[in-house]
């Protein structure tokens, strides 16, 4: 809960003064009751506190059931965001009613609130329902449009105890929606030191990277996929699969590494490589990239 007071001060500094702040706090120990109790009373903050605990995507779902506005944007307890982000953002979806995500750049920060790199496109993008596009659906600085829960539905707890619910309901609801995102980086995602080696570079994480990638190709070619279908077992043999596969493991690692590098986050990039060629040691690609992080580190 350290950053929970920074995070909740950015929402009350906002330039739009129309919003409503939902906390769950999902049976947690970690004194958020009592830091919500010291908040001035505004009927605008809403505090839920689950008993007993219903989990992460439990708890996000019984969030956006909660909120009573128009459109619905998530911030995580370590985050934070620009003053104007939510002006901005209801700006988009006031001068384009067609539109139903609108998404922003994202600044990467450390403990200290120093930026460490930057997820933004080179400029404001737009993006017609069923499109194919490179852009990240990084779920915290959505803004999307409520009534889009009731057509696609709720966040899928086929994901609970591993990550990817948000992008695969941002996958079904851009078949719907147009999307449009700010390049600016209205949103500042935290990273603990290690945060990425330990949760997004995870071996279990990098195997639902590949179904998630699997489950977009098999959308763009049927309409549909193997969890819409229910195929759950279909889904564990997936998962086992790639779990066990020393050569497809070792290569994702090295993609994390890459894209570190890309970003300067030399010290992770580091970790992630030699996790790689440990796990495959004559993967040509991963010394490659050895050699892109030794130019990287001499330039720096």
């Amino acid at each position: 809960m350290p950053f929970l007071a920074e995070g909740v001060q950015s929402i009350l500094d906002q330039t739009l003064a129309d919003w409503e702040l939902l906390i769950g706090d999902d049976c947690s120990t970690d004194g958020t009751s009592d830091f919500i109790a010291t908040l001035p009373t505004d009927p605008r903050i809403r505090y839920f506190r689950n008993t007993p605990a219903l989990g992460l995507i439990g708890n996000k779902n019984m969030l956006i059931a909660q909120a009573r506005g128009e459109f619905v944007t998530q911030q995580d307890a370590d985050d934070r965001c620009a003053r104007d982000r939510l002006e901005r953002q209801v700006a988009v979806f006031d001068a384009d009613p067609d539109c139903g995500i609108v998404g922003c750049g994202l600044k990467l920060i450390d403990r200290d609130g120093r930026c460490i790199g930057l997820r933004s496109p080179a400029s404001d993008l737009l993006i017609e329902p069923g499109a194919q596009s490179a852009y990240e659906f990084w779920f915290a600085p959505m803004m999307v449009r409520r009534s889009l829960f009731c057509q696609v539905g709720m966040l899928n707890s086929w994901f609970d105890g591993s990550f990817g619910e948000d992008f695969y309901w941002a996958l079904l609801a851009s078949e719907h929606a147009k999307v449009r995102v700010i390049s600016d980086p209205l949103y500042d995602y935290r990273q603990h030191q290690g945060s990425v080696t330990t949760s997004v570079a995870k071996p279990s994480n990098l195997v639902m990277t590949r179904i998630l990638e699997i489950l977009a190709a098999q959308r763009r070619a049927t309409g549909s996929d193997d969890l819409a279908e229910k195929r759950f077992e279909t889904l564990v043999a997936l998962e086992r699969d790639f779990a066990t596969d020393r050569r497809y493991i070792g290569e994702m690692l090295r993609v994390q590494a890459a894209r570190a590098i890309d970003h300067g986050e030399l010290a992770t990039s580091r970790t992630l490589l030699a996790r790689s060629l440990r796990l495959h040691p004559l993967n040509l690609l991963a010394w490659r990239t050895v050699a892109y992080y030794i130019r990287r580190r001499t330039d720096a």
